[in-house]
């Protein structure tokens, strides 16, 4: 599992109805778009589903060296609790930010392991850098216009914004390499020094709309996790028990 913080949510039963993505950041949460949830006609079915990379194998598994080698099973878990801003609407972009409290805790392994959030003063001024290189992920539509089976994965670099953008987003120009529908919810992440120990996958945007003609020029929004850590952590401060 090359991208294990990587969650899907889904409705049991129909993969495409209200298809998102979300990020593993505790062993109880997970970060997502606000309009995952509130723009979804059946929320209370939303399930999440940790390890999956291809949806519609009931194994993952790759060849190394004439080998096969296939990741443990995903992982479903139940949404116990959704937190979303307080200053999101479904009218308006902006704020376009949500956790998600699982059911149970999850048991890390090496294919279900959090992504990092921007917590020192050097990442959280790296978002605002124009030009910045992310990679985006996600089981979104594909350039066959249908939703992908498999995790999908590009690399885009940030632009200037649009004088009338909303102040929470980071902006692409969605030309060839775009996310699109079904991409929503997943992440902007880019590999940094964490805390000076490791090079570790860390977030800084989380995909929120675009155009629905994707990779053709127009700009694509993602909401800039580094101006929400104190909204973050302030919510997960209201769960004594993560």
């Amino acid at each position: 599992m090359s991208q294990p913080w990587m969650a899907l949510l889904y409705i049991p039963g129909d993969m495409d109805l209200c298809r998102c993505g979300g990020t593993l950041i505790s062993e109880r949460f997970v970060l997502t778009a606000a309009h995952c949830i509130k723009l979804c006609r059946n929320p209370s079915a939303l399930k999440v589903r940790l390890g999956e990379h291809n949806i519609t194998s009931t194994e993952d598994c790759t060849s190394v060296d004439q080998k096969q080698l296939c990741a443990p099973p995903v992982e479903d878990f139940d949404i116990e609790k959704t937190v979303i801003h307080e200053r999101f609407s479904p009218f308006y972009h902006g704020n376009d930010i949500a956790l998600l409290r699982l059911s149970q805790r999850v048991v890390f392994k090496d294919h279900i392991r959090p992504i990092c959030l921007p917590l020192t003063e050097e990442l959280l001024s790296y978002s605002s850098l124009l030009g910045a290189s992310y990679l985006a992920m996600g089981w979104g539509q594909t350039e066959e216009l249908r939703l992908s089976d498999t995790l999908m994965e590009v690399y885009i670099n940030t632009e200037q914004c649009s004088a009338d953008t909303h102040e929470s987003f980071l902006c692409t120009n969605g030309h060839v390499q775009d996310t699109c529908r079904g991409d929503s919810g997943g992440p902007l992440a880019w590999q940094s020094w964490y805390f000076d120990s490791a090079n570790r996958q860390v977030q800084f945007g989380i995909t929120s709309w675009g155009s629905w003609t994707c990779g053709h020029g127009l700009k694509a929004y993602y909401t800039n996790v580094a101006m929400y850590m104190s909204w973050i952590i302030e919510k997960l401060a209201e769960f004594p028990n993560l």
